[in-house]
Order: C-alpha cells, then sequence, then structure tokens
C-alpha cells in the first residue's frame, strides 16, 4: 500500500516542482523582456 501510493504521488510532487520552476522562470524572463524593452 505504501509503495503504490508513493508511485502514485512522485509523479504530481514532479508536476507542482516543475509547474513552479517554469512560473519561476517565465516570471524572471517576463522582467528581462520588460527591461529590455523600457532600455530600448
Amino acid at each position: 500500500m505504501g509503495l503504490q501510493a508513493c508511485g502514485l504521488e512522485a509523479p504530481f510532487l514532479l508536476l507542482a516542482q516543475r509547474d513552479d520552476l517554469l512560473s519561476r522562470i517565465e516570471r524572471s524572463a517576463r522582467k528581462q523582456l520588460g527591461a529590455e524593452t523600457r532600455l530600448s
């Protein structure tokens, strides 16, 4: 039972971490784009 739960939970945890990472990357990329457009 425990192993099954871990097997099911792990992918969801990875997806959550990836989404968090992607949103952080997206935010910093938007900041950079904003800075570049302000400079030019």
